[in-house]
């Protein structure tokens, strides 16, 4: 699977995540765990490095040791706010990471 597979599909999920029983941060973070582990794709796991670089300097930036998915419950008043603050910081990075491309 390609970067851009990858990001149309989390994408589409988060446009509708009702539709692929998608409640908060941690149900998004198993689904994309499972492409990770199914396509083994090094450009997705290096994207999804620099994601979490980005979600950590977003919210806090002293936070180093915590992953994306613990930042965003972190910062996030319930699971459906999880979910829409992961959007938020998923598009705003996929529009950075394609301006810098």
């Amino acid at each position: 699977m390609k970067l851009d597979g990858f990001l149309n599909i989390v994408s589409a999920v988060t446009r509708k995540p009702g539709l692929f029983r998608i409640g908060s941060v941690g149900d998004i973070s198993i689904f994309i765990q499972g492409i990770v582990v199914a396509t083994k794709d090094e450009e997705i796991n290096n994207w999804l490095i620099k994601f979490n670089e980005f979600v950590n300097k977003e919210l806090d930036g002293r936070l180093v040791d915590f992953g994306w998915v613990k930042l965003i419950y972190l910062y996030s008043g319930s699971e459906s706010h999880s979910l829409q603050l992961f959007e938020q910081l998923f598009n705003d990075f996929v529009k950075i990471s394609s301006d810098n491309v």
